[in-house]
């Protein structure tokens, strides 16, 4: 069965440097729906995963605008992740795009995400190993991270569409 949900990732705000850093999961753990979808099924494999970033900044002329850099590191997931501390962090990801805080419309990235994902346990962190594995479940983060804010603003609001493949009923 394929399973759709969309979640809101919360708020990308800039912190008291004025740069902004964050990473996005496609976990199930985030899935409103989580426990229900054990109880239901025992394998998941993520099919997509695609984040749209709403501008809230682009009109205010008190604040001062810039770019945060996005893309996928297939290396971390949700359990072992860490937000990066600099561009070189996630300017040679995969697929990486470049997203301006001037932006009048909803920007929609895509994760990458690799063919022929074997399926994973629905068990609360199965699909998000502490051992990072490509090649099952829900690998791979969004990672973003930008510089030249202003301090403690909030500049985008995320929403977060995802769809698993949910097979073997328990």
């Amino acid at each position: 069965m394929l399973y759709r949900w969309t979640v809101e990732g919360g708020d990308i705000a800039s912190g008291t440097a004025g740069a902004i850093s964050f990473t996005s999961s496609p976990s199930l753990q985030n899935s409103s729906e989580n426990t229900v979808i054990q109880n239901l099924f025992s394998e998941v494999r993520l099919v997509s995963f695609r984040v749209v970033y709403t501008p809230t900044q682009s009109v205010n002329g008190s604040v001062l605008q810039s770019t945060f850099i996005v893309g996928t590191n297939m290396i971390f997931n949700q359990t072992t992740n860490s937000a990066p501390a600099a561009f070189t962090s996630v300017q040679n990801l995969t697929r990486s795009r470049t997203v301006a805080s001037c932006a009048v419309k909803p920007i929609s990235i895509s994760m990458v995400v690799p063919r022929g994902l074997e399926f994973t346990s629905t068990a609360t962190g199965s699909d998000v190993p502490a051992i990072p594995s490509p090649f099952s479940g829900s690998p791979g983060m969004l990672v973003g991270y930008g510089t030249g804010f202003t301090a403690s603003t909030v500049y985008f609001k995320e929403q977060q569409i995802v769809i698993m493949h949910l097979r073997g009923r328990i």
